[in-house]
């Protein structure tokens, strides 16, 4: 409620020919507080106050009002509380307006607000929720994290739910960002997160992490994070996590990770396409002016290649989220650049790129090259054959058990068997070889030999082949040889 002198302050403003929103913003409160003041009678009525419906969620929307959570959602999570509100909105909404001015009045440290230049910054924040509301039975009680960011003039959102708040996850999340938004902004604000800042030096300013640093300098924005202390930067950035939490989640729940991304992208669409408090008109619109603002965008989630510093082990190969890429020979021991993109590892030296590899998603790994190591192939026989061995084994899991087999049992042949084995696959492909690996195998007929005269027979004709494979002799039965081998067959 105001008091005499805020109401006395407003009708002589008013009488001076300023108008509500003027007003408002002289005196900080509400136009619609502005509005009942000037027709309201100027001393207080002392009829005793019989208080509110609303009051009994007083502490909730308080905290509401802290978040800026739309009055309109208020309503929505009041009504469906315990006990649900059964007011009218009309009340509700003026009790709101009512505490929201109380609240704004009891701020110790006034907030100087400044609004952005089109294109100029983007807010960032980490959120994670734990227990996400999944029905699928292997996600429930799963957490997920999400990046929030909001650019500041129009107040356009972006939201993205991700598995973890790594340094890459939030590197191909911000270039997401930049598409969805149209290109890159002058400046993104972060709070003081660990993978991009780890601390500050002597004289105050932050450490910025080497690959989050070198990805700015690229994607060109100039990165800042809240200063230590400051809480109304601080809070100006988490406002955008309160904002999903109290807004988006609540009482939705989620079949599976696809769900939450069409409820997110629908919820999205909603709220960019509302009037926004902060400046009465819907981001969605204002995003046209910041556009032509935005630096162009050079590069995709998908393609950028995120940088790593490592150093190439005696085994000729670099380590990089568990699993081992390889690299020639020659440069074992050196320090290589690395470029992570979504779909490819590529290792440079001197500019030149020395290997590139299909990236993988499976964990401890080794992706080689045959033609990194043919420098030691030539001079070491054995080191083929278990290079060999080892690519024959990821193959197919039947191949790795057929591989195993013939291992153990044709020890004293190892090398010839794995080489003609090797040969074989490269011959017939890695479909046809499987294929005949997966025939072989639950008739118990291990050998180079046998795989070589299955493939040379017309596919068609492999059912009926199982057929005399059933009469050869188990192998633990008797050695066969080629010869005996050809007999069964012809």
């Amino acid at each position: 409620m105001l008091d005499v002198m805020e109401r006395s302050a407003i009708k002589v403003l008013k009488r001076r020919g300023l108008t509500d929103v003027a007003i408002a913003e002289a005196l900080g409160c509400h136009r619609t507080t502005v509005a009942a003041a000037v027709v309201a009678p100027l001393e207080v009525s002392t009829q005793r106050d019989r208080g509110s419906a609303t009051d009994a969620y007083r502490a909730e929307i308080e905290a509401w009002v802290q978040r800026e959570v739309p009055v309109r959602r208020m309503l929505e999570l009041v009504r469906a509380g315990d006990p649900p509100y059964t007011g009218s909105q009309s009340a509700f909404y003026a009790r709101v307006g009512q505490i929201r001015d109380e609240v704004r009045r009891r701020a110790v440290d006034a907030v100087v607000r400044f609004e952005g230049l089109p294109g100029e910054y983007l807010q960032v924040d980490w959120g994670e929720v734990r227990r996400m509301a999944f029905t699928q039975p292997d996600l429930v009680g799963a957490t997920r994290y999400f990046l929030a960011a909001r650019l500041k003039y129009s107040r356009l959102m972006v939201v993205q739910f991700v598995r973890d708040m790594e340094l890459e996850t939030l590197i191909r999340g911000l270039l997401r960002v930049f598409e969805r938004i149209g290109g890159v902004p002058w400046v993104v604000t972060f709070d003081n997160m660990k993978t991009v800042t780890t601390g500050r030096d002597v004289e105050g300013q932050p450490i910025w992490t080497p690959a989050f640093i070198k990805f700015a300098t690229e994607i060109g924005f100039h990165p800042e994070v809240c200063a230590l202390g400051a809480a109304n930067q601080k809070g100006a950035v988490e406002n955008l996590v309160g904002f999903v939490k109290s807004n988006f989640l609540p009482e939705r729940c989620f079949v599976d990770d696809a769900e939450l991304l069409r409820q997110q992208d629908a919820w999205l669409e909603r709220v960019n396409g509302e009037v926004s408090q902060a400046h009465g008109a819907r981001p969605v619109d204002l995003l046209a002016q910041e556009q032509p603002e935005l630096s162009p965008l050079a590069t995709t989630a998908a393609d950028y290649g995120l940088l790593h510093l490592l150093k190439v082990t005696p085994e000729s190969v670099v380590h990089l989220d568990t699993n081992r890429y390889s690299v020639p020979v020659a440069y074992i021991g050196q320090t290589v650049v690395v470029r992570a993109s979504a779909s490819h590892v590529r290792v440079f030296a001197d500019q030149a790129c020395l290997a590139d590899h299909r990236r993988c998603y499976l964990r401890n790994k080794r992706i080689r090259e045959r033609s990194h190591y043919e420098e030691v192939l030539k001079r070491k026989p054995r080191a083929r054959v278990m290079l060999y061995r080892d690519e024959l084994v990821e193959l197919a899991p039947a191949v790795r058990t057929y591989v195993a087999v013939v291992c153990r049992r044709l020890r004293d042949q190892l090398a010839s068997q794995v080489l003609d084995l090797h040969r074989l696959w490269q011959t017939a492909g890695t479909e046809g070889f499987v294929r005949a690996i997966e025939t072989l195998l639950p008739e118990q007929v291990f050998g180079a030999e046998y795989v070589g005269a299955l493939l040379a027979r017309p596919a068609d004709e492999w059912a009926t082949a199982v057929a005399w494979l059933q009469a050869v002799p188990a192998q633990g039965t008797v050695d066969r040889d080629l010869a005996l081998y050809e007999r069964y067959v012809h």
